[in-house]
């Protein structure tokens, strides 16, 4: 009987380290994360299963007080130096229009098909509201914006 030897070097280590940062995303917060392998990142598609709107970082820490003390906060990256990113339900529309106030005052809404990069851990400091399985309403997190920009 012959003996069969892989000959196949091992992966490099970044990649099974982002291979398990995807597993562990999926295993605990059931989200359709993706590696983009080429660019060494996570990536969570925004679509039907979630939604995403962005911020300055001024509107986003009063919009995560407001939803906070609304009990309704989910999850909220904010990479040093970068816009604030609210994790949210699915909008109910496939190209939701966001009031003109809000677009000035620098909150937008993902569109489907795109992207939000996430850092490889859950307990990173970019997350200034811990990744959480539940996500909050897409539609409550845009009516939060606006009560805080009055």
């Amino acid at each position: 009987m012959a003996t069969i030897i892989n000959t196949k070097p091992p992966a490099p280590l970044w990649l099974r380290e982002l291979a398990s940062a995807r597993t562990n995303y999926e295993e605990r917060l059931g989200w359709p994360v993706a590696m983009e392998v080429s660019r060494r990142r996570l990536v969570l598609h925004v679509g039907p299963a979630l939604g995403a709107i962005t911020t300055t970082p001024a509107t986003g820490r009063r919009l995560l007080a407001e939803l906070r003390a609304a009990g309704l906060a989910g999850p909220v990256l904010a990479p040093a130096g970068g816009r604030w990113t609210f994790l949210t339900g699915p909008s109910l529309h496939q190209q939701p229009v966001l009031p003109i106030a809000l677009g000035a005052a620098g909150v937008h809404n993902v569109p489907r098909g795109r992207t939000v990069t996430l850092p490889p851990d859950l307990l990173t400091a970019d997350w200034v509201a811990a990744p959480t399985h539940s996500l909050p309403p897409w539609s409550t997190v845009i009516r939060g914006a606006r009560r805080v920009l009055r």
